[in-house]
């Protein structure tokens, strides 16, 4: 996969890293923010997704979170991402 899509011609931009499965309560989890915020810039570290049994579910039952339960900490996570990606476009 990698080779082909090294050959595509793309105007695909690079806006950041998307950590996911964040739990804010595990000190390594804030290493690793810290230590990609080092290695890539703190600008291109955006929000992480925080750890939600509501997306397992809403994965399991094939809907979005949105649609499932938009009032979970996940949800509001991805609303957050969404709207600082459009703000970079």
């Amino acid at each position: 996969f990698y080779e082909n899509a090294s050959k595509l011609r793309t105007n695909f931009k690079f806006l950041g890293v998307v950590p996911t499965l964040y739990n804010p309560s595990i000190k390594e989890h804030k290493k690793i923010i810290q230590t990609l915020k080092t290695k890539v810039g703190d600008a291109r570290v955006l929000e992480p997704i925080r750890k939600d049994f509501k997306l397992s579910q809403s994965f399991t039952h094939g809907k979005p979170i949105f649609y499932y339960d938009n009032r979970t900490r996940g949800a509001k996570d991805y609303k957050l991402l969404s709207e600082t990606i459009l703000k970079t476009l």
